[in-house]
């Protein structure tokens, strides 16, 4: 696990080891620190403040001559505030405040290609987990007169619409952080009156939103969450009670199946080739969620046997266990330290 900054670097797909900072960017005042990191074709976007402009959108080719303001959002010294910066083919989309509020935003790199898409709600519209549908964007919006509900964008503002009110009226249909495209369908987490909050699909029309399976009947939430794609399946977290399990699904009922039940509570599920990577939390530690220790489980994803641990942590007074083995460049951040994890799990061994 590489600390929260490597991350976020490493994810852009840039070689450059860091971005360099411009002067009278600040890396250390409010919102100096670039966030939001986002690739769209070799070029990575930001939001940071220079102590001028307030938090606006940059960009940068990995030189200090390349990393210039894209555009003041919010003139006057207010912040534009950009956030959930998405590529969709090579088009760049965000949320980020203007004089009328917030507002859904895409640009082509430029600030005369710069502009808002659509004023929704008025400005007062909330807009997040933003997410690439082939050639257009779908987003959770809320508003006041529909709550939280599945949109569509093809980038022009006739094009920016409710997809489907799953729950009519003001009750919010969409739970947040659920949003998943697979094979051209996304899948996500809602509920309608019938139903509790359960596993949907859409194809981007209301016609093509529906629920993929109540797995637990009646209006009553199944507490699915966590969904991650793997190939040609969807992987899911359930809790039931006290418990935890691991469900997938391939876009139909029948397909709609449990996996595995977890030895405690998950999190941070993602996977990886063949293979599912998450954490537990039976552990405890000072610091911030990205680093408690908590153990690393693998689940293989072709034979779906039990989850297998990877490794896990010890006591500073702990001796170190006979069939421990070294790290190998596995990164522990504890907030402002960093350190090398001190085993791994050896499968040949079936020990530390």
């Amino acid at each position: 696990m590489l600390p929260r900054r490597s991350r976020a670097i490493l994810a852009t797909g840039l070689l450059a080891a860091a971005i360099a900072v411009p002067a009278g960017v600040s890396a250390n005042g409010p919102g100096g620190s670039p966030y939001n990191l986002t690739n769209v074709g070799g070029t990575l976007f930001f939001d940071a403040d220079d102590g001028i402009h307030g938090t606006e959108l940059w960009k940068s080719q990995g030189t200090a001559g390349t990393t210039v303001l894209v555009k003041d959002l919010f003139p006057d010294g207010s912040s534009g505030s950009p956030n959930d910066l998405t590529n969709v083919g090579g088009t760049l989309y965000f949320t980020a405040f203007d004089a009328s509020g917030r507002q859904l935003w895409k640009s082509g790199g430029t600030a005369g290609t710069t502009a808002p898409v659509k004023d929704i709600a008025g400005g007062q519209a909330y807009m997040a987990d933003l997410t690439p549908f082939g050639t257009k964007l779908l987003l959770r919006v809320e508003t006041a007169t529909n709550g939280s509900e599945l949109w569509i964008s093809n980038g022009t503002a006739g094009g920016t619409k409710l997809v489907k009110d799953i729950y009519p009226g003001t009750e919010s249909g969409l739970d947040g952080g659920s949003l998943v495209v697979m094979k051209g369908v996304a899948y996500f987490v809602a509920a309608d009156p019938q139903h509790g909050f359960e596993l949907w699909r859409s194809n981007g029309t209301a016609a093509g939103t529906k629920l993929v399976k109540d797995m637990r009947p009646g209006p009553q939430d199944s507490n699915a969450f966590g969904l991650v794609v793997a190939g040609d399946r969807i992987y899911f977290l359930r809790q039931k009670a006290s418990a935890y399990q691991l469900w997938k699904t391939d876009g139909t009922a029948a397909g709609t199946v449990k996996v595995a039940d977890l030895p405690d509570q998950p999190s941070e599920m993602t996977a990886a080739g063949t293979r599912l990577y998450f954490r537990t939390n039976d552990h405890s530690a000072p610091n911030n969620l990205y680093v408690h220790p908590a153990d690393l489980f693998a689940l293989d994803l072709e034979t779906l046997g039990p989850p297998q641990q990877l490794f896990s942590y010890r006591d500073e007074d702990e001796d170190l266990p006979d069939t421990a083995v070294p790290a190998g460049g596995v990164h522990i951040d504890y907030g402002s330290r960093s350190r090398i994890a001190e085993h791994l799990w050896d499968e040949a061994v079936g020990g530390w």
